[in-house]
């Protein structure tokens, strides 16, 4: 009787030091999970649910590790030059106008832009991109550079004309790309996504 009475308190001290280190490893991984920053673009829409194309082509099983915010000059030239991108892409989708697109893509993620646009044409809908960034950079180089997006797409189809939603807007949906980025005649250009769904 007293055995098997020794061996249930031995038990429960061992579940108890099991369960403390679960959860000290949960609070470890979230103390040391870099910071990323929220930064809202503005595109004058509401919240929606029809999200539109990502440009990413490829998929990752993984979230990329060593993730950085900007914090030197040169990465802050860059978080600019991508938030620039998603302004002009917003506008191009809106207007289904691909002429200021090389201002700010290249290679493939230009092609790869201009084919959704045109595919949206195809099927007479225009798209409002409305989009939450969360940026962290994954390699910062004097003319390459790769940066993390774990934003938030809440973009839309619309009626080209009247810029009026075509379906009920609703939340919308985490999406996670690792974007490429090139200097290119003096101007950061993204060339290439890859989603980390």
């Amino acid at each position: 009787m007293q055995s098997g009475r020794r061996f249930w308190v031995i038990g429960l001290a061992l579940l108890g030091v099991v369960v403390a280190i679960i959860v000290g490893a949960f609070v470890l991984g979230d103390s040391f999970r870099p910071k990323v920053d929220t930064v809202p673009v503005s595109t004058g829409a509401a919240a929606s649910d029809k999200a539109t194309p990502v440009a990413a082509p490829a998929l990752a099983t993984t979230k990329p590790s060593n993730l950085q915010t900007a914090n030197s000059p040169l990465e802050r030239e860059i978080e600019a030059a991508y938030l620039r991108y998603w302004e002009v892409r917003a506008e191009a989708f809106l207007n289904r106008d691909t002429s200021h697109l090389s201002e700010v893509m290249a290679e493939a993620e230009l092609a790869r832009t201009r084919q959704q646009i045109d595919d949206l044409k195809a099927q007479g809908r225009a798209a409002r991109i409305v989009v939450e960034h969360r940026i962290a950079f994954l390699e910062v180089g004097e003319a390459k550079a790769r940066l993390y997006d774990e934003y938030l797409n809440r973009s839309y189809l619309v009626d080209p004309q009247s810029k009026q939603a075509v379906q009920t807007p609703g939340p919308g949906g985490i999406a996670k790309v690792s974007y490429e980025l090139k200097k290119i005649d003096g101007a950061w250009r993204v060339i290439d996504g890859m989603r980390h769904d």
